[in-house]
């Protein structure tokens, strides 16, 4: 399928120069920056949705060295057989030094080229799929793709460009991003104040795009609204955002593997 609005091609050559160096020294620091998979609001939800769903195999893309998403799912879901984490392999050592429920295990493996092929009943990716450069995150989630089972879901939360631009415009104060450039330039730099990497940060039609070009069902596709005290704390830490009704707020994405396909 014809890959639309795709940046510029040039630069979208699949590159195997992925700078561990930066998530190994973030996590090595004590992981201090904005972190959501343990904010219990969006664990809940994410909880509820493999109730309704096979779960016996599940995958965790880009895990980090937090371990309290896959524990808790553990916990609460006794039908689980496996749950599978990657990462880096600098932060896999780090996640595999803290408390974990026997189901879990971590491989230090690349999220563009999953070795797994219809093996899962659930891919999670929270936060993980962020490269600037767009060929690499529709490589990841043709990954994912690959790594289900027909029929298998993935559940996920991505970023969106519109909670920055939102909050910009209710303070009237336009310094949280250094450098925005969207779909007009060779890769998507968006480079907040508050942090010292570029990211990409998802419009609803371009991730819209991305998943019906890897060939997923979209199930659905909502605004999750990070209003849990933790997550305000958090923001209030890593955005100074001290208005409680200003919330951050990103994509949550339930897709499923045709069996067709």
């Amino acid at each position: 399928m014809k890959q639309k609005w795709l940046l510029n091609k040039k630069e979208n050559k699949y590159i195997d120069d992925v700078d561990e160096s930066i998530w190994t020294s973030i996590h090595k620091g004590g992981y201090n920056i904005w972190s959501i998979s343990p904010d219990p609001k969006l664990q809940q939800k994410i909880l509820k949705k493999l109730k309704t769903i096979p779960n016996e195999r599940i995958l965790i893309i880009g895990c980090g060295s937090d371990v309290n998403l896959q524990n808790m799912i553990c916990e609460n879901l006794p039908d689980v057989i496996e749950i599978a984490c990657t990462d880096f392999e600098d932060v896999i050592k780090i996640a595999k030094t803290k408390p974990n429920r026997e189901k879990i295990a971590y491989t230090a493996m690349d999220s563009r080229r999953l070795t797994y092929k219809d093996y899962f009943d659930v891919v999670i990716c929270v936060n993980s799929i962020l490269s600037n450069i767009d060929g690499e995150n529709r490589m990841m989630v043709n990954s994912c793709f690959n790594a289900l089972k027909p029929g298998g879901n993935f559940i996920g939360l991505f970023p969106t460009v519109m909670c920055l631009m939102e909050i910009e415009s209710i303070e009237r104060r336009y310094n949280r991003l250094k450098r925005m450039f969207l779909l007009n330039k060779p890769r998507q730099d968006i480079i907040e104040t508050t942090e010292s990497g570029n990211q990409l940060f998802y419009s609803p039609l371009l991730l819209r795009r991305i998943f019906f070009e890897a060939h997923f069902c979209i199930t659905e596709f909502e605004i999750f609204f990070f209003d849990s005290d933790e997550a305000k704390a958090q923001a209030k830490k890593h955005y100074v955002i001290v208005d409680e009704d200003i919330l951050v707020y990103e994509f949550f994405i339930v897709a499923f593997k045709n069996a067709e396909q």
